[in-house]
Formats: structure tokens, sequence, C-alpha cells
């Protein structure tokens, strides 16, 4: 009997799932790196933090601060994980005032976006929000 021969079954071997093209493309595109699109063979560039907002967020937050959660949520690499992160920062919160007088108004709720900063929670505006984490829509809310 061959001992060297670790192959139980002659012919099959075992998948090696990294290197396939579908595979570091998704993880290069959920961790935000730049990636060749597999079916259309085109380079789409590395996420990059957007625009401040005009109500000055960014200021408020720091600019050390927004590179560093920008970095963070990216070194995330996974879309759940991410989904999920971005959930825990986005509160759902009832409307404090209806100015439709004699029956209730169509907006029934109201969302919060928020960034966590050495354990701080600072308020920002949505656009600050989506620039600062480096995505153009986030539809897991």
């Amino acid at each position: 009997m061959d001992t060297d021969d670790n192959n139980a079954f002659p012919g099959y071997s075992r998948k090696r799932m990294k290197t396939w093209k579908k595979a570091e493309a998704k993880k290069k595109r959920n961790s935000g790196e730049e990636y060749v699109n597999r079916y259309t063979n085109v380079v789409v560039p590395a996420h990059q933090i957007g625009e401040p907002c005009s109500c000055q967020c960014f200021l408020k937050v720091g600019q050390d601060n927004v590179q560093q959660i920008f970095n963070t949520f990216g070194e995330l690499g996974n879309y759940d994980l991410q989904n999920s992160y971005l959930s825990k920062l986005v509160i759902s919160n009832d409307v404090k005032r209806s100015y439709v007088s004699g029956r209730p108004s169509r907006t029934l709720r109201r969302l919060d976006y928020t960034v966590v900063i050495n354990n701080e929670k600072y308020s920002v505006c949505r656009k600050a929000f989506y620039s600062m984490h480096g995505v153009q829509n986030f539809e897991a809310i």
C-alpha cells in the first residue's frame, strides 16, 4: 500500500475557492477595494469617503475620526456584517410633531443617523452618514 498517497479517492481533489476570480472579486468588493467585474471586465474603483455635507457634520466628528470610521467599516469585509453594523447606527423614532390638524401625519417614523467615536454617539445627517461609510445607498434599514 502506498503511504505517500493521502488522497483516498484517486482523481478527486479539494476545491481551492479562495483562488477563484469570483471569490477574489467578492472579497475585494466587500472590503471596498478596487476589483474587476466578472461579467463586463470593467475595473470598478475602490470605495472612497464621499463629499462632506453642508451642515458641517464632518467638522463636528473630525476628519481623522471620519477616516477611522471609513477604515473600520471597510475592514469588516463581510456584506452581512456591514449591514448589521449600519443598522445598529440607524435609529428609528416616532415623529415628534404633526402639522396636519385633524388627521395623523403620513410620516409616522423618522431615521436618526449616529456614529460612534470613543464610545460616544454623535448624531449626523444622512448624507454625512453615507459619505463617512463610503456607501451610496443602504437598503437594509
